[in-house]
C-alpha cells in the first residue's frame, strides 16, 4: 500500500486487507459495481481492522463512545464488476488528537489492479454527541501499545461482513 510516511517519533500505520467479493445485488445492468457500494468494503476493511486492534465499535459502545464518521474521499481509478475478488486494505495512521484517520486501496484480487484509493476520518463524541478532545483510557491503551510496536496489522482473509 502506497501510503504517507508516519512523522518521527510515530509509529507506522496498523494495517489489515479484507477480501470481499463483488455480489450481483452491488452491480448495475452492464456488472459494474454502483459507486457507493464501495464505501460499504471500506467499511469492511475498517470493521474487521478495528476489531483486531481492539477498536471496534463495539469497543467503543462498550465505554461509552461513539466514532461517527466526518470524512470520506474516494478516487476511483478503474471499476470493480460482479464476481470479483477484491483486496481491501485499510491503514490507520497514528493520530495525536481523538480520532481515526483511516486510508485505503482495493484492488482486484487477480491481477492487483488498483480499482480505488480513499480515506476516512472519524472523530470521538460522547452518546450525548459532545466532541472528545481527550483518549479515553481504553482508546489511550492501544495508542500506547502502538507506539511500543506490540500490535500489528493482518494478512488477508475473507470479509465476515460480505
Amino acid at each position: 500500500m502506497t501510503a504517507k510516511k508516519p512523522q518521527e517519533g510515530q509509529p507506522a500505520p496498523l494495517t489489515h486487507t479484507t477480501r470481499v467479493t463483488v455480489r450481483f445485488k452491488e452491480a448495475d445492468a452492464l456488472g459494474i459495481v454502483w459507486h457507493g457500494n464501495y464505501v460499504t468494503y471500506l467499511e469492511d476493511a475498517r470493521q474487521e481492522l478495528g476489531a483486531r486492534i481492539g477498536l471496534s465499535y463495539e469497543d467503543f459502545l462498550e465505554h461509552g463512545y461513539f466514532a461517527p464518521l466526518v470524512d470520506l474521499k474516494i478516487q476511483y481509478k478503474a471499476p470493480a464488476r460482479y464476481g470479483d475478488k477484491l483486496d481491501v486494505t485499510a491503514a490507520m495512521h497514528y493520530a495525536e488528537v481523538p480520532k481515526l484517520v483511516t486510508r485505503y486501496e482495493l484492488r482486484r484480487a487477480k491481477d492487483g489492479a488498483l480499482l480505488a484509493t480513499a480515506e476516512t476520518t472519524q472523530v470521538l463524541t460522547t452518546r450525548q454527541g459532545e466532541l472528545v478532545l481527550n483518549f479515553p483510557p481504553f482508546f489511550d491503551k492501544v495508542r500506547q501499545a502502538w507506539l511500543r510496536g506490540e500490535i500489528k496489522g493482518g494478512a488477508a482473509q475473507p470479509s465476515p461482513f460480505a
